[in-house]
């Protein structure tokens, strides 16, 4: 798949990575493909209760008293797919490719975020020059869906006190530091009744946009499809254009911000034309708003047969309102480092399912009292128009060690590969770091990784000049490390 790369060992791995079903909660398989793996080179593997894979590698000879390394990432990945995209994930690997610069998937997300990191570490392992000490590959699960194996992870199974992560996705940056969150559902069931004579039914389509990471891309202030098409619904209620909606809904992953949204409303037909105009004119004014940033949005009408119920303007408006009153993006921006986002929330998922209409958001935050108030102010709205709430517990942030040896030395080695200092810097998304810290105290952690570009989107691909970059950089940190 990708035998003209370099280095070959990594990429021979990502495309073994690639072949293999792994969206999160659907590890198995893989899992089980790695520790059949380890077998086969004569390495132990265990697995723990939530369904981590530690993978314990001997060091290189000579090197055998060196500390233990933990090098960690995650094995399940983002399943997005275009909608014009045939494709199984429970049953087919991804179709990846190399247009040159980057590798990118055939309408799919590619799943570089993390097998990544999985296939770099197993590479380091399977390198006849590499220099190591003993190693301890930690391959986690359902990081995407909740980060269920990091707060799962036996400390029992892990020996090494210095842990790096591969799971940020710049090189030439060493991340220090992550926001942390927590995701909040509200349902409403609200009361249905006969469509109103005289009107039809029409099915909106919201989208061409670009989506992406909800953490990482929020900062870029692309378009959020549930938040455009409920404020074409409210325009549409406020001025009697809409007179009842039967369904609406957007979005599919709490952590990816939402590119597609459909909804079916009831329409005066003497006011079609009206309502289509309507329609035109939001689009014109949201495609005037994202510009340049998401310059693809779509809003597309359509006059379909429609039976059952709707939900009366009275009945959907205080929902739709809610959904307004979330708020959408960033909140606010880091007064400590420039450039990162401090605050943000997600308006991720609108569903209905069977006439209950359900909201996911996922908040995100690098100030734990900052965190709190943005979710408790999300659950005083969902609860202020009926809604029940859910409220998970949430993830711990990261906090910086600016101190910390092991960032010192990677600073020092990059330089040295390089001629130049690497960058420092948080990131505003949900690291493993923090929760492994807190389960297993004591431990000195930094990320790295190569370039990747709009993870958890069918544009998701990484630069593959990066790779080889991010490769250097790590096999001499790895062999610095072994050194003493």
């Amino acid at each position: 798949m990708f035998n003209d790369l370099e280095p070959k060992l990594l990429w021979k791995h990502f495309a073994h990575i690639c072949q293999i079903p792994h969206c999160s909660g659907r590890e198995a398989a893989l899992r089980d493909s790695l520790l059949g793996l380890a077998r086969e080179r004569g390495w132990d593997g265990q697995v723990d209760d939530v369904g981590n894979l530690v993978i314990y590698v001997p060091a290189k000879p000579g090197h055998e008293s060196a500390q233990t390394v933990v090098l960690q990432g995650h094995m399940d990945m983002v399943c997005e797919k275009n909608n014009d995209t045939d494709h199984d994930f429970q049953t087919q690997g991804i179709d990846a490719y190399s247009d040159g610069e980057m590798v990118r998937a055939r309408g799919t997300t590619l799943g570089a975020d993390n097998g990544i990191a999985i296939a770099a570490a197993l590479a380091l392992a399977d390198d006849p020059d590499a220099v190591h000490g003993p190693l301890e590959i930690l391959c986690t699960v359902e990081e995407e869906t909740g980060l269920t194996g990091a707060a799962g992870v036996d400390g029992d199974l892990i020996h090494g006190r210095v842990l790096i992560n591969i799971d940020t996705e710049e090189e030439g940056a060493v991340y220090v530091g992550c926001a942390g969150g927590g995701d909040q559902d509200g349902t409403l069931t609200p009361a249905r009744v006969d469509a109103p004579e005289g009107t039809v039914a029409v099915q909106i389509k919201v989208g061409g946009l670009l989506g992406g990471h909800s953490g990482l891309d929020v900062h870029l202030g692309r378009g959020n499809a549930v938040v455009l098409l409920t404020r074409l619904i409210h325009q549409g209620l406020g001025g009697g254009l809409i007179t009842g909606v039967d369904t609406f809904g957007g979005g599919n992953l709490h952590n990816a911000i939402p590119r597609e949204a459909t909804g079916v409303v009831r329409v005066p037909e003497d006011k079609l034309s009206y309502f289509e105009q309507m329609v035109q004119a939001r689009l014109a004014t949201e495609s005037e708003a994202l510009g340049e940033v998401d310059p693809g949005l779509t809003m597309a009408t359509e006059v379909i047969e429609a039976t059952g119920t709707t939900i009366a303007p009275d009945d959907i408006g205080p929902f739709v309102g809610m959904l307004l009153e979330l708020p959408p993006g960033v909140v606010a921006m880091s007064e400590e480092i420039e450039g990162l986002v401090e605050t943000s929330n997600n308006l991720a998922v609108v569903k209905d399912v069977d006439g209950a209409l359900t909201v996911k958001t996922s908040s995100r935050s690098s100030v734990a009292e900052e965190l709190t108030k943005l979710r408790d102010f999300i659950c005083r709205t969902m609860e202020k128009v009926g809604c029940e709430v859910d409220r998970d517990e949430g993830y711990p942030g990261w906090e910086p060690d600016m101190d910390s040896k092991l960032l010192a030395r990677a600073k020092r080695v990059y330089s040295e590969q390089f001629g130049k200092d690497v960058e420092v810097k948080a990131i505003h998304a949900g690291l493993e770091c923090g929760i492994i810290g807190e389960r297993i105290p004591g431990m000195d952690t930094i990320s790295i990784g190569p370039t990747i570009f709009s993870p958890h989107s069918p544009d998701e691909r990484i630069e593959i000049a990066t790779v080889g970059k991010f490769w250097t950089f790590f096999a001499a940190l790895m062999a610095d490390l072994a050194a003493e």
